[in-house]
């Protein structure tokens, strides 16, 4: 798998949100962290057709 492929992962989703001075500090609203379970490769990048 590279860039511009399509991939359909599937796992657990876990957003864990800032707390105190951090939050203040912080452009976004939380870490997001994803555990991939499986990851199936759909389609292949344009180049590899032509």
């Amino acid at each position: 798998v590279g860039p511009g492929d399509v991939v359909e992962i599937s796992g657990i989703f876990l957003p864990i949100s800032y707390t105190g001075f951090r939050a203040m500090k912080a452009g976004l609203l939380a870490d997001t962290f994803l555990e991939a379970m499986s990851i199936t490769h759909s389609k292949k990048r344009y180049e590899e057709y032509v």
